[in-house]
């Protein structure tokens, strides 16, 4: 699974450039079991680091749209970029 390895990395990463700058990372799409998996794995991350990871499951289609009810938690309309708000009319 390539997904753990590049999570660590961008753990990483936010950790030593940008310690509290990052409030949150919206992953999109993330496999369903890819969220079990990490979900049994995130003993082995930063507990800081790794909640400010928001993984959200989807279709990996390029162009399909987020779940809205999920990305509405944490964005609204205005933060995405124009293009994408005709799929997101429910924000």
């Amino acid at each position: 699974m390539k997904l753990l390895p590049f999570l660590q990395s961008c753990a990483r990463i936010i950790s030593a450039h940008y310690p509290e700058r990052l409030s949150r990372l919206i992953i999109f799409p993330v496999p369903r079991v890819a969220i079990v998996i990490l979900g049994i794995i995130q003993r082995l991350l930063d507990p800081v680091t790794f909640n400010k990871f928001i993984l959200v499951t989807g279709d990996d289609q390029i162009g399909s749209p987020c779940n809205a009810k999920e990305l509405q938690k944490y964005v609204s309309k205005d933060c995405l970029p124009e293009h994408s708000w005709p799929m997101y009319e429910d924000l």
